[in-house]
Formats: C-alpha cells, sequence, structure tokens
C-alpha cells in the first residue's frame, strides 16, 4: 500500500482534491472551482479547521474558513506591498 494517495470527492456540488498521507495520519482537501481553498485539515481524525458554515457559507457569502492557497499567484507577490 502506498504511503499517500490522491483521490477526488464532491464537497457543496463542486469537485474536491484530497491528498492522504497514511503514514503521517494525515488528510487535506483542495477544491479547484472554488479559488482552490482547502477546505478540510483532519490529522488522527480530528479536523484541525474551524469550517463556520462551510463551503457553502464561502460560496454564498465570502464568509472566511479554511486554507487560501495563492495558486498561481504567490510567485508574484512583490516585496512587502504585496501589490498585484
Amino acid at each position: 500500500m502506498a504511503a499517500h494517495e490522491v483521490r477526488d470527492e464532491q464537497v457543496a456540488g463542486l469537485d474536491g482534491i484530497v491528498l492522504v498521507a497514511r503514514e503521517r495520519d494525515l488528510r487535506v482537501a483542495f477544491a479547484p472551482g472554488a479559488g482552490m481553498v482547502g477546505y478540510s485539515l483532519v490529522h488522527r481524525g480530528e479536523e484541525l479547521l474551524g469550517q463556520r458554515g462551510g463551503m457553502e457559507a464561502y460560496r454564498e457569502k465570502g464568509s472566511t474558513f479554511g486554507i487560501p492557497l495563492l495558486h498561481p499567484w504567490a510567485n508574484r507577490l512583490a516585496g512587502t506591498s504585496y501589490a498585484l
């Protein structure tokens, strides 16, 4: 059995990508259709992210939650001004 796995899942009507590291008992999930937001981080069966209404509230009201992945813009941040 591989030490890691990549799989697909559905979350709030969107496709999700799940990365699993079995040796570390760690699972992280991202939704490319929602700005690549990380919507779940589970370690040893415990959800570590505050869900605050979850993906539905994030999509409908812009509620904060999850892990914002700066894709593909992270390498375009310059200096301390963070001007894009």
